[in-house]
């Protein structure tokens, strides 16, 4: 019994420290859209790309398949100072999963406007899913 109660102890006190852990990697990965925001608020290609990974494959929404912080950069660099130069990008929601300690999904919805492509009939901005694996 007195087996089965210590096992029972270490568990909890396991359980306890991961959850501590995730909720400290919770909050980073949860400041990666807000970044995402603050940066595009400023048009900022290059604020956009330090969020990035060095190799990081970003497929925007028409397709465009970028490989890289560089690519990335000069993309939205062209983009921030091109047609989205007035454009305001809103978060709408954020969920995460993680998939082990070290390795989470993050999935976040958002609004742009002032970009030019706001349906005439409803004037509703673009919203789209990035999600971040």
């Amino acid at each position: 019994m007195k087996k089965c109660s210590l096992c029972v102890v270490v568990i909890f006190l396991l359980i306890a420290c991961a959850h501590a852990q995730n909720k400290t990697d919770e909050a980073a990965v949860r400041a990666i859209p807000q970044a995402f925001v603050a940066a595009w608020a400023k048009h900022d290609g290059h604020e956009l790309a330090k969020i990035m990974s060095e190799n990081v494959d970003f497929v925007n929404v028409g397709a465009d398949w970028l490989h890289g912080r560089p690519d990335f950069e000069l993309y939205h660099t062209r983009l921030l100072s091109g047609r989205f130069k007035q454009s305001s990008l809103t978060l709408l929601d954020t969920a995460i999963s993680f998939l082990r300690p070290d390795l989470a999904v993050l999935h976040w919805t958002w609004r742009i406007t002032g970009d030019g492509h706001e349906d005439p009939a409803t004037h509703e901005p673009q919203g789209h899913v990035y999600d971040d694996r």
